[in-house]
């Protein structure tokens, strides 16, 4: 871990936004390096109902030759129906995945997944030399309800037959002005993350319920779109990460101060 980074969290109190079964590692990474960690997740993960899944996706994924996995979510839900039908994997499918969580998931049951050395977000992913030449090729895209359209858009523009398979949905965990300053306390945080546009929405919801001075906080984004959709908003102090993971995130915070 670089040094500054770490003599810049000291003793800060920053704020976590991720789900809360996905933020263990960077609480624990920031106590470690002595700051002050304040858990306020902004985006409540359910899977979608078994009736609500287009299992015969699932089913059919021989018929595939390629999946992309979208998240850490899409992962572990994806692996979960699998499971059901698939004990042995369809050898030819080739695998890809956004992010460093969503490689280790994959990993961790046997699949070597492509991901993007740098950037983990969709436009590193579609440069990847196997989505380049893609022309009908049957592309599975893995993913949660709504989201971007980037991968779809662009694969099919290429010649691609893409589909996609949605097994969860994300939403506003129910917090009241009360809930929130509570986690707070009496004094903002000295910095705020987001790492996804849905994360930067909701949590910007969030803290209007308790007034507007979140505007002129630092703020870790994961990429540069969502650094846009913040500036927008009217955040003045924006970071970008290289990408949405623990490192990625710990990294940004040396440049803040």
């Amino acid at each position: 871990m670089n040094s500054d980074a770490a003599h810049w969290v000291k003793g800060k109190r920053i704020l976590v936004t991720r789900p809360r079964d996905q933020a263990n590692g960077l609480v624990a990474k920031l106590a470690e390096l002595g700051g002050i960690p304040l858990e306020l997740p902004v985006i409540d993960i359910q899977p979608l109902p078994d009736a609500e899944v287009e299992r015969d996706k699932i089913i059919d994924l021989d018929q595939f030759d390629a999946v992309i996995l979208v998240s850490a979510n899409a992962a572990r839900y994806a692996l979960e129906w699998i499971d059901r039908y698939w004990p042995q994997l369809p050898p030819h499918l080739n695998w890809y995945a956004v992010g460093e969580a969503t490689t280790r998931l994959l990993a961790g049951a046997g699949i070597a997944a492509s991901t993007p050395d740098g950037e983990a977000n969709s436009e590193a992913l579609l440069q990847l030399p196997g989505l380049l030449a893609v022309e009908n090729h049957k592309v599975l895209i893995v993913k949660g309800i709504g989201g971007r359209a980037l991968l779809q858009d662009e694969l099919a523009r290429r010649g691609a037959q893409v589909q996609s398979l949605a097994l969860y949905r994300r939403g506003l965990p129910e917090y009241s002005a009360a809930d929130v300053a509570q986690i707070l306390g009496e004094q903002l945080p000295d910095a705020l993350m987001a790492t996804s546009v849905d994360a930067l929405n909701n949590l910007d919801e969030l803290l209007l319920r308790i007034g507007n001075e979140h505007y002129g906080l630092p703020l870790v984004v994961a990429s540069e779109r969502i650094a846009g959709v913040a500036r927008e908003k009217g955040f003045s102090e924006v970071v970008e990460a290289r990408g949405a993971s623990d490192q990625c995130i710990l990294q940004a915070l040396n440049v803040i101060g």
